[in-house]
C-alpha cells in the first residue's frame, strides 16, 4: 500500500520553519492573495497557531509527506532508488547515508567515519519515521548535517 501524498498535521508538529499548505478559502483570512486551491505557507512565527486550530480540525491544512524530491532538494544525492519497493539510498558530503522507505516513512541515517566505507566504520545516528521535509531539516540540524 502506498503512502498518500499529503496528510493533516497535528498541532504539535508546527514550529518556526514548518512548511505546510492551507486551503485557499481559509488562506484568504491570513494572506491577501491566494491564487491556487492550496497555498504554501512557511511558518515564520507561532503567534497565529491558535487561529489555525479550526482549519486543522476541518482538514483545511495539509503537509506533503517526505519524498525523493524533498530529500534531493536538501542536497542529498540519490545513489540508488528502487521504484518497486519505493525505497532509496542517498548520500550527502560523502559523510552521511540516508536509507528511506517511502511506504512506511522509516528512515535510517548513518555516519561514515572513514573513507573506506567498511561497514564497521559506519555508525547509525538516527532511526525512525520522518513524515515531511520540515522534520528532515530539523533532524539534519540536530545531527549537524549541512
Amino acid at each position: 500500500m502506498e503512502t498518500p501524498k499529503y496528510y493533516t498535521p497535528e498541532i504539535i508538529e508546527f514550529h518556526v520553519g514548518f512548511e505546510f499548505e492551507m486551503h485557499s478559502t481559509i488562506t484568504q483570512s491570513f494572506c491577501r492573495t491566494a491564487t491556487a486551491e492550496w497555498t504554501s505557507i512557511h511558518l515564520h512565527e507561532t503567534d497565529f497557531l491558535i487561529a489555525l486550530l479550526p482549519a486543522i480540525h476541518n482538514k483545511n491544512v495539509r503537509v506533503k509527506h517526505l519524498d525523493r524530491e524533498d530529500i534531493e532538494s536538501l542536497e542529498w544525492e540519490c545513489r540508488l532508488f528502487n521504484q518497486s519497493y519505493n525505497s532509496g539510498e542517498f548520500i550527502i558530503n560523502n559523510k552521511y547515508i540516508l536509507i528511506f522507505n517511502l511506504i512506511d516513512l522509516f528512515c535510517v541515517i548513518k555516519h561514515i567515519n572513514f573513507p573506506d566505507r567498511v561497514e564497521k566504520n559506519i555508525i547509525s545516528v538516527f532511526q525512525g519515521i520522518i513524515k515531511n521535509k520540515s522534520e528532515l531539516k530539523k533532524i539534519m540540524k540536530q545531527l549537524n548535517i549541512s
